[in-house]
């Protein structure tokens, strides 16, 4: 949980509002932090019920956040608690109708979320990104008492109260909320009729565009084994398919094969016409799929040839030796790999070869120790992302 949600709750709860009072807390599954501690010590609710689609820490009751009137019925807590949710859930609208039914008449509402900005980050799913005019229109039927951005993210972070007098949700099926899956604003009905989002039978976005790699998705629903195309001023310089599963897609559009992709800079080969160009020049970065030659959308960033070199060379592993000697039957060498920041450890792929990390190394951070006739170390690398590769050693 963002130090920054807290810090909203410990700013902006007040005792009168929870002492004695029935509580809600929807996504309440313990992830990476919790308000539920804080509100239940010094805040002495009557009772506090964590609700999730899984079960987990916190978690009181399973059901689904589309359903909880149906679950708890109308006018049912005093408070509705919804940290980092709203984003997550895929009919936006009917689950906001749900949260304004259940709170009684003069409940109070805290909710936090992520605006336009924050990266995909699908746990199973995210779809949605809300800003601090979209609160103001979608809570506009309940008094806005606290509504401020996230000062350490992206996001918005509200409490409102529900009216005395209260009648009935407003009708926002026709509201345009922003897609972080489509990187445009549509109405609910694109996500309840799914198919509106392909532009004819292909469909994706980039996610991702950082130091990193770039990430997303690609669907061809007509091709399962479809490839993209990374272009770098038009010119090839990768080409893969998605391997990587994306829940989400695969739920919107009852597909089941992978959709998402994961390219690191490292693995992009530039042409002879990308590199005599200038340091300064600025290159144009697409992903494009292959068979159509459709231009996934997303968040793409202009970069520099140089930019672009360094970030490719930067990510290559580049393991080079130092100094080798002998001591009997043993062959020692010392080593320089770079980028060992990234690196969780290394091992070697043979039983007689043993190999030693030196972290802070300045002249040498990899040592390895093998028989003396081996001309050969082979090496894998064990990368803090998950991922590992093999390197060797020519001594």
């Amino acid at each position: 949980m963002h130090i920054a949600v807290l810090e909203f709750f410990f700013e902006n709860v007040s005792l009168e509002e929870f002492e004695n009072k029935r509580v809600i807390e929807v996504g309440s599954k313990y992830v990476n932090g919790s308000v539920r501690p804080f509100i239940e010590k010094f805040l002495h609710p009557a009772e506090y019920i964590g609700v999730d689609i899984e079960e987990g820490k916190f978690v009181d009751v399973i059901c689904n956040a589309e359903n909880l009137v149906d679950y708890f019925g109308k006018e049912s807590f005093d408070v509705l608690i919804s940290t980092e949710v709203l984003e997550h859930v895929r009919d936006w609208v009917k689950v906001i109708n749900n949260f304004k039914l259940i709170l009684k008449h003069g409940g109070f509402l805290y909710i936090t979320t992520r605006s336009k900005g924050f990266p995909y980050h699908g746990y199973p799913y995210d779809f949605w990104r809300f800003e601090i005019y979209d609160m103001k229109q979608i809570f506009r039927d309940f008094e806005i008492i606290k509504l401020v951005p996230d000062h350490q993210d992206p996001g918005v972070f509200l409490k409102a109260r529900k009216p005395k007098d209260y009648q009935e949700p407003i009708n926002l099926d026709d509201y345009l909320l922003y897609s972080i899956i489509l990187n445009k604003k549509v109405t609910i009905d694109v996500l309840r009729q799914p198919k509106k989002l392909l532009g004819g039978d292909v469909g994706g976005h980039v996610d991702v565009f950082n130091e990193e790699g770039i990430e997303g998705w690609l669907l061809d629903i007509t091709d399962k084994d479809s490839y993209f195309l990374i272009k770098v001023n038009g010119v090839v310089a990768y080409r893969g398919k998605p391997t990587l599963e994306r829940i989400d897609i695969k739920v919107i559009y009852n597909v089941n094969w992978n959709t998402g992709f994961k390219v690191r800079w490292k693995d992009i080969k530039l042409s002879e016409e990308i590199l005599s160009l200038p340091d300064n020049a600025e290159l144009d970065v697409k992903v494009v799929h292959e068979r159509t030659g459709y231009i996934i959308p997303g968040n793409y960033k202009k970069i520099s040839k140089k930019a672009l070199i360094e970030k490719i060379t930067q990510e290559t592993i580049n393991l080079k030796i130092i100094k080798s000697l002998t001591a009997g039957k043993l062959k020692i060498v010392y080593s320089f790999i770079n980028n060992l920041d990234k690196i969780k450890e290394i091992k070697p792929t043979t039983l007689d070869t043993s190999v030693f990390i030196q972290r802070d190394g300045k002249d040498w951070n990899v040592l390895c120790v093998a028989p003396k006739e081996q001309n050969r170390i082979k090496l894998e690398v064990f990368y803090n992302n998950g991922e590992k590769e093999e390197v060797s050693l020519t001594v």
